[in-house]
């Protein structure tokens, strides 16, 4: 799946869950509010009728006082409180009921008390109840401890029941506006994200399959600029790479092609029974000789490129000039550092070799940097360019251009650097290892 379809679907999920969450939540606290608020209205209702009622019954001496004034009492409450208004005797007979005259749209709608309401009421208990839009509440009326009656009011509570409603349903819109919002934001976003890594991901399918012309997407001031930075640095790094591969292999084998060849002439015609030239032969027989240990040292060479990449070298302190000296007096102080012993005495023979072989005078001088310098004639510029090159040579019979190649890659791997410069007839190597140590004794 996308990246662009998961963050769609994991957003639909997370406003799903989150909008039935908050209708959850908003339910239950807009029916706790609406709760503790009709308990604070009831409350007030019950003090206030029961207040009036007794001073009505200071007012009206008798001793039936619902029965004989129920009319009047359930008129005068139902006008000042504008609901419905009903008295029952402690039986639940009703007695009296009444509308307020100002509340025509209550006068419209027929009230049925309830009975669970009522049946409260008869146990000396107050309660209300919402049902069929109309808030209903009763209570017990006591005269000086006596249980005379129960009264019953009845308010039309739908538009309130609408507020609450209409507050739910703005608190859903707005969340759900503000999801939009959102998941527009995150999709364009997604987008601007999803697009270029796809062309990477084609890029890198084609690097892998060898091609490596397949355009980049333009790079961007971000996390995504810096990965198509280091794919195009990758890939060209790789082309290079497969590049020198492929040179390295056409120069391998035209460099064992030629020996062998020279060896196969000499031997088809060494190998003639009509052939008699005792010079030729000598001469022939020498050139075998010399082509064999050629090829024999390029084999030898060939193996320790290999062999550099199959395994870890085991690292020891090692005094540099004490390997140097083994191939050429040095002048100068040693230098300490972490190395392999062996391959950098092949380091050393190579160097030394290479500058012996194709010069004289050869001067080896170590201060923080190992130098080594040789009279030799000019160099030509496409061996100049490219000297620690494999199979770069200037066609040389003793040389197979591995030595400064191999002399580069031993460097490297003991965090050194290594160049060459030729000025004036002179060829010079500079070798600076960065792991040097503290040590001063010889």
């Amino acid at each position: 799946m996308k990246i662009q379809k998961k963050f769609v679907l994991a957003l639909l999920i997370t406003f799903i869950l989150t909008l039935l969450l908050v209708h959850t939540l908003l339910s239950q606290t807009l029916a706790q509010h609406q709760e503790l608020t009709l308990t604070e209205q009831t409350t007030q209702l019950k003090q206030t009728s029961k207040r009036y009622i007794m001073q009505f019954r200071q007012l009206a001496i008798s001793p039936h006082l619902l029965q004989t004034h129920a009319t009047e009492l359930t008129q005068n409450l139902s006008n000042m409180y504008l609901q419905h208004v009903a008295l029952y005797t402690i039986e639940g007979k009703l007695l009296h009921e009444a509308l307020p005259a100002k509340n025509k749209l209550l006068s419209q709608k027929s009230i049925a008390p309830n009975k669970e309401l009522l049946a409260l009421a008869k146990q000396n208990k107050a309660g209300f109840v919402i049902e069929e839009g109309f808030v209903q509440f009763a209570y017990p009326i006591y005269i000086y401890g006596e249980l005379i009656g129960i009264i019953h009011f009845s308010q039309d509570y739908s538009a309130t029941s609408a507020y609450y409603e209409q507050l739910k349903l703005s608190a859903m819109t707005v969340l759900t506006i503000i999801f939009i919002l959102i998941f527009l934001i995150i999709f364009v976003l997604t987008r601007h994200i999803s697009i270029p890594i796809t062309a990477l991901a084609k890029v890198a399918t084609q690097i892998a399959d060898g091609h490596y012309d397949t355009p980049l997407p333009a790079v961007t001031k971000d996390e995504i600029g810096d990965l198509t930075k280091a794919i195009h640095h990758m890939r060209a790094t790789i082309h290079s790479e497969k590049q020198k591969q492929t040179r390295f292999f056409q120069h391998m084998t035209h460099e064992l092609k030629t020996p062998i060849t020279s060896i196969s002439g000499y031997a088809q015609i060494l190998g003639d029974a009509s052939f008699h030239d005792p010079v030729f032969t000598k001469r022939a027989i020498t050139a075998i000789h010399n082509d064999a240990n050629h090829l024999h040292q390029l084999v030898k060479k060939l193996l320790y490129l290999t062999k550099l990449d199959l395994y870890t070298p085991q690292v020891t302190a090692i005094n540099v000039l004490q390997i140097v000296n083994e191939f050429c007096p040095v002048k100068g102080q040693p230098i300490w550092i972490n190395g392999n012993e062996d391959e950098l005495r092949i380091l050393f023979s190579n160097v030394i070799h290479n500058a012996t072989t194709h010069g004289n005078n050869v001067v080896v001088t170590m201060t923080d940097v190992i130098t080594i310098m040789n009279d030799t004639k000019p160099i030509p510029s496409r061996v100049l360019d490219n000297i620690f090159e494999p199979f770069v040579h200037n066609n040389t019979p003793t040389s197979n251009g591995l030595g400064l190649y191999i002399a580069k890659q031993i460097t490297e791997a003991h965090q050194g650097h290594i160049t060459f410069t030729y000025q004036e007839g002179r060829a010079i190597v500079t070798i600076d290892f960065s792991n040097k140590l503290a040590i001063t004794e010889t």
